[in-house]
């Protein structure tokens, strides 16, 4: 007998037959329709969410079209219940709906988006 990592990990819900594990990665949506989302794992369940977090409108229309939401904590994916709902705004924390294939983002909060800017490499070096 054989013992084999992955089929061990993918046994124990510590990875998904795609690989992914609880912490956050953007990966291309596997349904097909090539958007990259922010995907993860919980319990074994592939959770893939829309790439931009939402307002507090956003998040009302995700849930009102049956698409759960989830807030990013430390690097991970965690369902946000009513009581989250109701005492941290999506305004002030970085919430993702899932993603549907089809239907548009909900109201994208661009207050909550990092943006990448590249380092001056012509400035002169600080010593």
């Amino acid at each position: 007998m054989t013992f084999n990592l992955r089929e061990h990990l993918i046994d124990t819900g510590v990875i998904t037959e795609r690989g992914l594990t609880r912490r956050t990665t953007y990966r291309h949506c596997p349904a097909g329709c090539g958007l990259v989302l922010l995907a993860a794992q919980d319990l074994g369940h592939e959770l893939w969410c829309d790439p931009y977090p939402v307002t507090a409108k956003g998040e009302l229309d995700a849930l009102l079209t049956g698409r759960a939401t989830y807030t990013r904590i430390a690097g991970e994916l965690d369902r946000r219940d009513a009581a989250r709902i109701a005492y941290r705004s999506a305004d002030h924390d970085d919430v993702f709906a899932i993603h549907v294939c089809g239907i548009p983002q909900p109201e994208i909060n661009h207050s909550r988006i990092t943006k990448y800017t590249r380092p001056d490499y012509s400035a002169a070096p600080p010593f």
